[in-house]
Order: C-alpha cells, then sequence, then structure tokens
C-alpha cells in the first residue's frame, strides 16, 4: 500500500510541477505576446475591420488564442469566403481572407402578416449562388459601386437566404446568363 500511495503521489506531483512548468514557459510566457496582426485581404474590406472582426484581444498569448476560433467568427460574415489563421512564432498572427465577389444584386420580397405592401430587402450573389449581405461602405477599403451591377428580382425570401447558396433553378440561370455575358 505504501510503495502504490507513494508512486500515486510522484505521479500526481510530476503532473502539477509539468503543468505549473508548461504555463510558466508558455502560456503565460511574455515573449509569446501577440505584437502584431497581418492582415491580408483579394477584396475591398479594410484590414481594420477585419481585425476587429477577428477579435484577437491585443496582449494575448499567441500559443493560447484558439484559431478555430478566430477563423469561424471571420467566416461568419457573409462576404467572406474564407479565412486562414496562421501562428509566427515568437509574436505575430497572420490573417489571410478571401472575399465573396458579388456579380448581381437580388432583391427579395418580404411578405407582410396584413397582406398590405410587402417590403424588399436587397442581397448581393456571387458567381456561385451564395447570397451574402451588402457591406456597408464605412468597412469598404475603396468605395464599393454596385449600383452597375444587374438586379435579379422575382425571387422569394426563402430563395435569398444570406450565408448560404440559393439552389434556385430560376436563380442559378440568371446567374449563368450573367457571367456568360
Amino acid at each position: 500500500i505504501g510503495i502504490s500511495g507513494g508512486t500515486l503521489l510522484g505521479l500526481f506531483v510530476a503532473w502539477r510541477a509539468g503543468q505549473w512548468a508548461l504555463d510558466q514557459m508558455v502560456f503565460e510566457n511574455s515573449a509569446f505576446t501577440i505584437r502584431h496582426v497581418e492582415v491580408k485581404t483579394d477584396g475591398v474590406i479594410r484590414p481594420e475591420q477585419l481585425r476587429r472582426w477577428a477579435g484577437i484581444p491585443p496582449g494575448q498569448n499567441l500559443l493560447a488564442l484558439d484559431l478555430g476560433r478566430v477563423k469561424r467568427d471571420l467566416e461568419l460574415c457573409t462576404a467572406i469566403h474564407s479565412a486562414a489563421i496562421e501562428r509566427v512564432l515568437p509574436d505575430t498572427v497572420r490573417v489571410r481572407v478571401i472575399e465573396r465577389e458579388p456579380i448581381a444584386r437580388a432583391v427579395a420580397l418580404l411578405p407582410r402578416a396584413d397582406g398590405k405592401n410587402p417590403g424588399t430587402v436587397i442581397h448581393h450573389v456571387d458567381a456561385q449562388g451564395n447570397v451574402f449581405t451588402p457591406l456597408d461602405r464605412s468597412v469598404l477599403n475603396v468605395p464599393g459601386e454596385t449600383a452597375d451591377l444587374p438586379v435579379l428580382s422575382g425571387l422569394g425570401h426563402a430563395d435569398l437566404r444570406p450565408g448560404r447558396r440559393s439552389e434556385s433553378p430560376q436563380l442559378q440561370a440568371a446567374l449563368a446568363l450573367i457571367c456568360e455575358f
């Protein structure tokens, strides 16, 4: 019993010492404090806005940063196709973003319960049929002019759900025509 108890106590002390050493040398080490967040995008969203959407707090430990959460937070914006997050030791986070490029504006009718004049909502659509909400001009690097995009009308609100690909045959045919044109 004494040998078993001593072995268990030794293992517990070794485990706690290892945990303390890991915290002191890695997770609380000031050498791994995030000092730079490099943002690259292929589109028009300002890097400052992408930094805000990424939600990387200044001074956080680089190795304790949840890269999956940062990627998910960026991809929750419907105008972003994909994001890649990378740690660059000792103090840099590199963020690369691929944005969706609108090729058309789609006007969706919002039915009203009283049956009177329906409201409208404007969405952007990319070449694959992904629907996303237009971005505010304040988050764009260059003022995006979307007034010259073709307008798709006659679609229901169910056909245009931001963040999803529309499976509407009419919308897919219209997008194919726009791409060919």
